[in-house]
């Protein structure tokens, strides 16, 4: 919780000092209740031998979503009432539960033969989740007890202003912060107001495909599809106030002056669109073929308005334009295999390839992926591991059983690089290459 402060150093300055520190201080602990009920009712109906048909539907209720009892306090209501809609502010009555969250399925699956070898499916739904309490709801209450601070530095005279103060190397510790706090010359705490109609993200997603067996080998091909609203995002105080599309360049820094610091508010304007094709090749293990494999190819697209958190780059989430979202890989392949080979062993294995996670380069909307790297066929692919695997049953008596393993995870030591900026990696997005012996006793 931002007990310990971070400081932001800038190159024009040579790193001689920080232009800004970021602490959070006061009473940490916090106790809250929230609760969480579920209902599911589903039915299989077989109107023909050939036709099954899965009907559900569900029901959430969650007691304190959005902490629906929390009050605004009298000091920021003050302060911010003429500079943000009277939607973020809360009396501890305008935040009532959310009781709507119906969400009926249906699937359906018919075989085409009389062999069963052949079978279409589909399905579609209606899905709500809860993630907004832990997340996000509680912030307001917890940083009324545990504020987070904004401190402003400068040391040439020229680069002064209203809520900075002149750097000290005191200050580069805990208690010189907490001290500079005390004085009121700077460190301002930061706001984070949640909009009391907020709803929880909802998405509705289908799916449809055939399957074939034959012999040994499976066969599908599947394509899905999701379309969401209300994802949650934050944006900036002023959006209201702009009447451009894209933000304007004060963004951050204080609404109310010798109240608060940056000011963010909660949009639940978040859209996302993602359509997938899978193809899937499977051959069953059995002991006497002694080897069994599979190959899967998935090809996704997904979009979105809006940032994942914190949407800055234009006023509203509704003002974005389309663009690629963060956690969805364009191809990706997906295998894996298992053998008997001498001496009793049993050899398997995983096979995972991808091509890469967009990221931003500069505007939101400029997503690209990170650079190919080699494997067997050339450059095809960003990501790229295999793990291995080696099992040994031991002998034991009646019932009971035992075995070892020896597993390689990241077997050629793959480098695959993550954490872009620009064109410029800052972190390994999946290890370096590891050993793992096991051994398994059951009875």
């Amino acid at each position: 919780n931002n007990g310990n402060p971070q400081f932001k150093y800038f190159t024009s300055d040579s790193f001689a000092f920080p232009r800004e520190a970021f602490m959070g201080a006061g009473n940490p602990d916090f106790t809250t209740d929230n609760y969480q009920v579920g209902a599911y009712l589903q039915d299989d109906w077989s109107p023909s031998p050939r036709l099954l048909v899965n009907l559900g539907i569900r029901w959430d209720y969650e007691s304190d979503m959005i902490d629906n009892g929390f009050v605004t306090p009298a000091s920021v209501r003050a302060a911010l009432d003429t500079v943000v809609p009277s939607k973020y502010f809360t009396d501890g009555t305008q935040r009532p539960p959310f009781y709507g969250a119906f969400q009926p399925r249906v699937g359906l699956s018919y075989t085409l033969d009389e062999g069963g070898r052949w079978t279409v499916f589909a399905g579609v739904g209606l899905y709500y989740d809860r993630q907004l309490y832990d997340n996000v709801a509680i912030i307001e209450q917890y940083n009324s007890q545990h504020p987070n601070y904004n401190f402003r530095f400068f040391k040439n005279p020229a680069d002064s202003s209203a809520g900075k103060v002149r750097w000290n190397d005191s200050y580069l510790s805990k208690e010189g912060l907490l001290g500079l706090l005390a004085s009121g010359q700077t460190g301002l705490p930061e706001l984070e107001l949640i909009a009391n109609d907020t709803k929880p993200p909802k998405s509705t997603q289908w799916s449809g495909g055939v399957r074939t067996l034959l012999g040994l080998y499976s066969l599908s091909a599947t394509y899905t599809g999701v379309r969401s609203d209300h994802g949650f995002t934050y944006i900036c105080h002023n959006a209201y106030r702009n009447p451009l599309p894209s933000q304007s360049p004060n963004c951050f820094g204080s609404p109310a002056p010798g109240l608060t610091g940056n000011v963010f508010l909660s949009s639940d304007a978040v859209q996302t669109w993602y359509d997938a094709v899978y193809l899937q090749a499977q051959r069953a293990y059995t002991p006497t073929s002694h080897w069994g494999a599979g190959l899967a190819y998935t090809w996704a697209k997904g979009t979105q308005t809006g940032g994942d958190l914190f949407s800055f780059d234009y006023r509203f989430p509704t003002d974005y334009p389309h663009w690629p979202s963060p956690g969805v890989q364009r191809n990706t392949i997906v295998g894996n295999w298992i053998m008997d080979v001498p001496f009793g062993v049993q050899f398997s294995g995983l096979l995972n390839l991808g091509s890469g996670m967009p990221y931003s380069q500069g505007a939101p909307q400029d997503r690209v992926y990170p650079p190919k790297q080699n494997f067997i066929i050339g450059h095809a692919f960003a990501f790229r591991d295999i793990d291995v695997r080696l099992r040994k049953q031991i002998p034991t008596a009646g019932t009971q059983l035992a075995d070892v393993t020896f597993e390689v995870f990241n077997v050629f030591n793959y480098q695959n690089l993550g954490c872009w900026g620009g064109n410029t990696p800052s972190c390994i997005s999946y290890g370096s290459r590891r050993l793992q012996l096991g051994a398994g006793y059951s009875f």
